[in-house]
């Protein structure tokens, strides 16, 4: 996504309409369209960049540059220039399993080509059939194909799945970690341990990505913003913009507004 304070367009003063799709999932996000001029911005996520059609000219480490793709890790400041053709953006969470090699080093100079076939997996994402399970394994085969630590992830033990549940059957992702360790007989550190093991996010931030995407979800399905904000659990609209500006350097009202937003269905 753009950061938040994108040029306006020369004709009328408005913003550019960042017109793709936006997935959301646990830990995750995967952004397909066209991209605009953006200020210098930073934000939370690992952000992965991948031109599929042409090159993607970016501002970071000082320079400016045009290449097929490249990461920025978190908190690193960049700016993105206008592409002619559409963009893949990935964003992973910096204290997920998946993040953890690409949050730690730098992307080659000259990063050279991209597998076709991985450009042809990301653009179908942008089409109006693809699904939430198209933009996982596609984010997956972006970061197998860049990361050079990307291995199996471990197989769900039983009380992480227990837990997994358990909050899903909440209305709001607003439980604490004691809770839900009672809820599946152990200990608050035994589970939080275990939780990050078998799902790459520490407990606190699992919720987070669950409670962002059901406040996409709810401002898709045409709440306002207040509303979408206190039914997903957060203070109020200002907090839910907070968060999700940390997490993606741009307005959550800008995201709603341009991108189709797909979320896991629950």
């Amino acid at each position: 996504m753009p950061g938040n304070a994108d040029r306006t367009a020369a004709a009328g003063g408005r913003r550019p309409r960042w017109t793709g799709r936006l997935y959301l999932w646990r830990g995750r996000a995967l952004y397909v369209g066209p991209v605009h001029d953006t200020a210098p911005h930073a934000h939370h996520a690992v952000q992965l960049a991948f031109a599929l059609d042409g090159t993607l000219r970016i501002h970071s480490r000082a320079q400016w540059r045009d290449c097929t793709y490249t990461w920025l890790r978190s908190d690193e400041e960049h700016q993105l220039s206008r592409s002619a053709g559409p963009v893949a953006l990935v964003y992973l969470d910096p204290h997920s399993a998946l993040a953890a090699d690409l949050a730690v080093r730098a992307p080659p100079a000259d990063p050279g080509p991209v597998a076709p076939a991985l450009l042809q997996r990301l653009e179908r994402c942008g089409s109006p059939d693809a699904t939430i399970d198209d933009a996982e394994a596609a984010t997956r085969a972006a970061v197998a194909a860049l990361s050079q630590a990307a291995g199996r992830e471990p197989r769900i033990d039983p009380r992480v799945a227990r837990t997994i549940r358990y909050i899903d059957r909440l209305e709001t992702k607003k439980v604490s970690l004691a809770d839900a360790a009672r809820e599946v007989g152990l200990s608050a550190s035994r589970l939080g341990h275990l939780f990050r093991q078998q799902t790459g996010l520490p407990f606190r931030r699992y919720l987070l990505w669950l409670r962002l995407q059901d406040a996409l979800a709810a401002l898709a399905g045409g709440s306002s913003l207040t509303d979408a904000a206190h039914s997903a659990g957060f203070a109020d609209s200002a907090h839910l913009s907070r968060t999700f500006r940390r997490n993606f350097g741009t307005t959550l009202s800008e995201a709603a507004a341009a991108a189709t937003i797909v979320t896991v269905g629950r």
